[in-house]
């Protein structure tokens, strides 16, 4: 782990150890476990090749999360803590699922190769985007950008 100041943002870098040319037989433990606290608002920038990645984010005030990947799963449920939150998630071959609130406005801009899309309770419009119903309404916004070669996309609402 490395940490840095810089004017008044603290950046922390978290990077795991290669394993070439070892092997792990025992309990193929290769997990890493995460404790944010509450009160800061979060910035979250994840970078992954192969690999899983399950996170519930709601109730931590995440101003951006950014993920891009290679053959990946990543799961995720976003809170509304916050007035605007931007998800961009960029990938090769992966399957993304994602859940925000029912309370906040959601927008989604995806760019997708040969992708599979499941936007449930969201409204396609001319330009290709997605919203929710309560977008324009809703004082508080979540926009996704998706962007990926051969995925599986999928946003929720809970």
């Amino acid at each position: 782990m490395k940490k840095e100041f810089l004017d008044s943002v603290q950046t922390l870098t978290f990077r795991m150890q290669e394993k070439k040319g070892k092997w792990d037989i025992g309990d193929g433990s290769n997990d890493v476990k995460f404790k944010l606290h509450a009160a800061p608002e979060w910035a979250l920038n994840m970078n992954m090749g192969a690999g899983e990645v399950e996170f519930d984010l709601s109730p931590y005030k995440v101003r951006t999360f950014n993920f891009e990947g290679g053959a990946a799963a990543l799961d995720i449920k976003m809170g509304d803590l916050l007035p605007i939150a931007d998800v961009v998630v960029k990938t090769g071959v992966a399957d993304v699922k994602i859940a925000v609130p029912t309370a906040a406005g959601c927008r989604i801009k995806s760019s997708t190769g040969l992708s599979s899309k499941d936007f449930t309770g969201f409204t396609k419009l001319d330009n290709g985007t997605y919203e929710t119903p309560n977008y324009a309404t809703s004082t508080k916004k979540i926009f996704i950008t998706l962007d990926g070669g051969l995925s599986n996309f999928e946003v929720s609402r809970y």
